[in-house]
Parts: C-alpha cells; structure tokens; sequence
C-alpha cells in the first residue's frame, strides 16, 4: 500500500510542479512548500514513541509514516483559480513542514493529554486541515484516525463522515490529489494528474 502510495504523490506533485502549481500555507501568507517530504530515516523510531504512547496505530497509517512521508497539495495554479477549495490532499503524520518528529509527537502527546482529561470519544491523531481551512476559511475540525486501533487500515473522520484510510486515499488519488474540484478546467487538470495512478 505504501510503496504504491508514494509513486502516486511522487507522480501527481511533479506533474503539479511541471504544470506550474505553486504549494503553499493556507494563511494570507502564502509561505512556499513543497508539495511532498519523504519519510525521514527515523520515521521507525517515531511510530515506536507514538504507539508507546497512544497504543495500536493502524497499519496502513504506520506504514504511511515510515514509507511514504508528509504531503501538501494546498497552493496555486495558474490553470485553475480556485483549487485551494478542492479539499487538496493533506496529510502530515511526521510533522515534516514544521520541524519535524519532535514537534510532532509533542503536538500529539499535547493532544492525548487533553483527550484523558475530558474522556469524551475516541482519540483523533490528527494529520490534515478540514477542507475549508485548507481554503483558508473557518471551518471544522481536523481530518483525522481514531486510536487506539490494531486493525489493518484506519478509520478516516472528516468532520463526522467517515471511511477507511485506504479508501479515503483511493478517492483522492483518483481526484489526482483534489476531489472537490469542479469545472471544466478543473476536470481536464484533474484527469491529466490522475492518470496513471494505481488503486492501493
């Protein structure tokens, strides 16, 4: 799942990049990204701390984390003005974009924390903004995965709908990383960027 993962981001950004998509921060300061982060070499090191601390991560999600990396599709380009309301794929388990492992589990063991105290639902790791806050208007909470969870693949909550982590990544694949986009400029781009890409 997550080798066919990556070849899909690796394939869809550099056809952004080529096309002249520019990625950058959902705020009025547009900060350049790049649209992709490979999993860094510790990335076993930080599954490890992150289970240790919030039990069993599905497998698909660690193996997101130690083979596939931080993705961010939330930017500009020139053939499609409104693609930032695309809900653009986003998921950024390592914290690659904002100094890394470290932050990332500090962000998470925070968010646990809280979590214990209030003792209300399952716990949410999150890992992407919700589709209007990648658009840069107030929205909803964080897209995210239910843990503790020993299943194989996880369960994806998008402000109360739900699916599978597979399929949720399947369906934006096919989008070419954007599925919300709408327009006939929006389906040629996103036609042409989804071709090519394997179902997981």
């Amino acid at each position: 799942m997550a080798i066919r993962a990556r070849r899909n981001i690796e394939l869809i950004a550099d056809r952004l990049v080529d096309s002249g998509f520019v990625a950058h921060t959902n705020d009025n300061e547009r900060k350049s990204r790049v649209p992709f982060i490979p999993a860094g070499e510790d990335s076993r090191v930080f599954v490890a701390q992150l289970t240790e601390k919030l039990g069993p991560i599905p497998l698909t999600v660690e193996s997101w984390i130690e083979f596939v990396g931080d993705v961010w599709l939330v930017g500009s380009h020139p053939r499609w003005p409104g693609i930032h309301q695309s809900d653009p794929l986003v998921v950024e388990f390592e914290g690659a974009y904002s100094c890394g492992h470290s932050v990332a589990y500090s962000y998470y063991e925070g968010e646990y924390e809280e979590w214990l105290k209030s003792g209300i639902g399952s716990f949410q790791m999150d890992f992407a903004p919700d589709r209007l806050h990648k658009a840069n208007i107030s929205g909803d909470e964080p897209y995210g995965i239910f843990v503790p969870d020993a299943c194989a693949d996880g369960t994806v909550n998008m402000g109360g709908r739900h699916m599978s982590f597979v399929s949720y990544l399947n369906w934006v694949f096919k989008a070419g990383g954007f599925p919300l986009g709408d327009g006939a400029d929006a389906r040629a781009l996103r036609e042409w960027l989804g071709a090519g890409i394997r179902e997981l």
